[in-house]
């Protein structure tokens, strides 16, 4: 500091000196009121030691050394019970204000410095420089717009200025005291009237006291007038202020009303458009699933009367074959015919039982000939159809009934269980979505139950011995379990469906040890 290096000689003359020796100068312009911050400046000093010594000078009356700086370090000092103290020790010529000037500057900067003090130090200090405010700025290094509105406000009463360090309701801020400065109301009654217009500006909510004070002080001059009748004049602004005030929060209440009721309007607008785009999108497609299900119903009507047409066709051929087709060249032939005419009721009956139950493989073949070749027509007629499809993975519900009445023309009920063919499926081997196609080899004739169970692996066909083998997993399947080793001898017949098993059962066997497929 510029003060300070001015004093330099002055001031370098350092050493211990017993505390005993020591007493707080009058001149020292800090006073002493926090025991609490004087307590944890003790335990600073005792863990870090004494940072800064104190500044003493040596009083020839008491003839001990008086404490120009450095109090609240001496009284932290003595609580830690030490015996001898390091100090600064001034020319024993030195003036009283410098003395002075010395402990406000060293004060001036201490940060916790209440903002009381500060004002009163700001005042002392501006007096000993010649009320010269630029100079006292460049010695204690602090603005001088920061000095002059300190200066500002070290005429008002003591008890105003402690509001400044107030920590409750009573608290106010350097601005507001600057404004009560501003008012210029001097004389012994000044505390008195500063405290009716703070308590006036806080009659309002905090939130609300900085416009108020702003409004009601700045609008309003002091001007030396009758205090009571300006005290008036405030109390009606005040009312003012609080009447505009409500009238404000009304009209904003009103403002947000308005807003929540535009703002529900449209979103119950939003909402009315979103339900009428879903209604609209439901009904669409509604529309194509019924749509799509009236085609499939047709496509099975017409199915089943093609199968029908079919069904009665062949069944006149079966009827007029005989005559169609005889076979001179044979005399054996004709004569077993005759022989068969010739035949009792009885053994006629017994002979329709064993055909119905088992298979004519020479009319079986030439039937799945002829469905096969239904089948390679109605692809080539619909190949370009939009509805009709061939080998997509959608299937043709014509050529499915086509490919049942193959199955059922081959196997005539269900090959596991002996079910009638009418509750029979026709069960792809190879799953359709990988082989895309309707041959008859790759596929089977099963009840619904066994087929579900088929397709799911939980039972297989070993292509090998033709022999039913259940999956472990279907250990609690007891119908199920009743084919488990049954022999399927009609698969005999056709090897290219034993070779469609082969891979059927690869899988099944896979499954059996928990191998994804």
């Amino acid at each position: 500091m510029e003060y300070i290096s001015e004093q330099s000689e002055e001031i370098c003359n350092i050493k211990q000196i017993n505390i005993d020796d020591l007493n707080i100068s009058q001149l020292n312009v800090r006073k002493i009121n926090d025991l609490e911050s004087i307590e944890n400046l003790a335990d600073n000093i005792k863990k870090n030691g004494l940072l800064n010594p104190l500044t003493v000078i040596f009083n020839k009356i008491s003839n001990k050394y008086d404490i120009i700086a450095g109090q609240r370090r001496y009284h932290a000092l003595k609580k830690n019970n030490m015996v001898s103290v390091s100090c600064n020790i001034l020319n024993e010529t030195m003036s009283e204000q410098e003395q002075v000037s010395i402990s406000l500057i060293e004060n001036v900067q201490r940060v916790n410095m209440s903002l009381c003090e500060r004002v009163k130090t700001y005042k002392k200090l501006h007096i000993q420089y010649n009320n010269d405010s630029t100079k006292l700025s460049k010695l204690i290094n602090i603005g001088k717009a920061t000095i002059d509105k300190y200066l500002k406000i070290s005429h008002l009463p003591d008890k105003i200025l402690d509001r400044l360090d107030a920590t409750n309701n009573d608290k106010i801020s350097l601005d507001y005291a600057v404004d009560l400065a501003k008012l210029n109301i001097l004389g012994e009654d000044s505390e008195e009237k500063l405290e009716k217009i703070i308590n006036l500006i806080n009659d309002v909510s905090r939130d609300d006291r900085n416009e108020l004070r702003k409004c009601i002080i700045n609008d309003e001059k002091y001007n030396g007038c009758d205090f009571d009748t300006y005290f008036d004049k405030l109390v009606g602004k005040r009312d003012e202020y609080r009447t505009n005030k409500e009238k404000l929060k009304r009209e904003k209440e009103e403002e947000l009303k308005k807003f929540q009721k535009y703002e529900a309007e449209r979103i119950a607008e939003e909402e009315a458009k979103r339900i009428a785009e879903e209604a609209k999108r439901i009904a669409e497609e509604e529309a194509k699933r019924i749509a799509e299900e009236e085609a499939k119903r047709m496509a099975e009507e017409e199915a089943k009367r093609i199968a029908e047409e079919e069904a009665k066709r062949m069944a006149e051929e079966a009827k007029i074959k005989p005559e169609k087709e005889p076979d001179s060249s044979d005399s054996s032939d004709s004569s077993d015919s005759s022989d068969s005419s010739d035949s009792d009721d009885s053994s006629d009956n017994s002979d329709s039982s064993d055909s119905s139950d088992s298979y004519d493989t020479y009319g079986a073949k030439r039937e799945e000939e002829k469905i096969q070749n239904k089948i390679k027509s109605e692809l080539s007629k619909n190949k370009n159809s939009p509805y009709i499809m061939s080998t997509n993975k959608i299937r043709n519900p014509i050529l499915q009934n086509y490919y049942r009445e193959g199955l059922i023309n081959r196997y005539k009920k269900c090959i596991i269980s002996g079910m009638h063919m009418e509750v029979c499926e026709a069960c792809h081997i190879i799953p359709f979505s990988v082989s895309e196609n309707f041959d008859i080899n790759n596929g089977i004739l099963l009840n619904s139950v066994l087929h579900k169970l088929f397709d799911k692996h939980y039972w297989s066909i070993n292509p090998s011995t033709l022999c039913v083998e259940i999956s472990n997993k279907c250990n609690d399947f007891e119908f199920l379990q009743e084919y488990n080793n049954k022999c399927i001898d009609i698969l005999n017949q056709y090897d290219d469906t034993k070779h469609n098993l082969r891979n059927h059962y690869d899988i099944f066997i896979l499954k059996q040890k928990n191998i994804d497929v």
